[in-house]
């Protein structure tokens, strides 16, 4: 899980992240939410990353959530753990060495569906046995927003215990900081 409030450290944060996975031969998927694909593939060129490369090898497919998560305004965990399963497994027929996965996960806070994104989120750490690696992405001022107060510390402590390991993105003298906390369930 990222937690992020400056879009220029979450890119730097998941771009670094998308490609080391690409240079050790993992294929890609970015779950485009609050960005185009469009804008995020200009972001990866701009931070240096051959889009046109990793898209002409599949090696990197950026898509938007509403091909992903919320697709005609629904959402149902079983498909998008198949989804998930599926492109897991094509990957590895493909010959790359396993899946690297990004997912912003606004579209469920912008959609009214906090019930559905726990669901998801406790749901989503038991994967397939194929190598795969995900980072969930959220901004913190959407996650402000989108509970009431008497909700929102209860959305912050399911989504720690739906993840192993949190990551926080933030600027400390225009430097990045990441910091990993393992937290585990009580």
């Amino acid at each position: 899980m990222l937690l992020y409030k400056d879009r220029k450290y979450k890119q730097s944060v998941l771009f670094t992240f998308l490609k080391a996975g690409l240079e050790r031969g993992e294929a890609v998927i970015y779950i485009a939410g609050r960005e185009s694909p469009q804008k995020l593939k200009k972001a990866m060129k701009d931070f240096g990353l051959d889009v046109e490369k990793y898209t002409r090898t599949n090696a990197l497919n950026i898509v938007d959530y509403r091909n992903w998560y919320i697709i005609d305004g629904e959402f149902d965990t079983e498909r998008t753990m198949a989804l998930w399963m599926n492109s897991s497994n094509a990957a590895i027929a493909k010959g790359f060495k396993g899946l690297r996965a990004v997912g912003e996960m606004a579209c469920f806070l912008k959609h009214e569906m906090i019930e559905e994104l726990i669901e998801y989120e406790k749901s989503s750490h038991n994967f397939p046995e194929n190598p795969f690696t995900a980072i969930c992405v959220y901004h913190a001022n959407i996650i402000d927003k989108a509970v009431e107060e008497e909700s929102y510390y209860n959305l912050y402590f399911d989504l720690i215990e739906s993840h192993n390991k949190i990551l926080i993105a933030s600027s400390e003298k225009k430097d990045i900081w990441v910091k990993s906390l393992g937290l585990k369930s009580v």
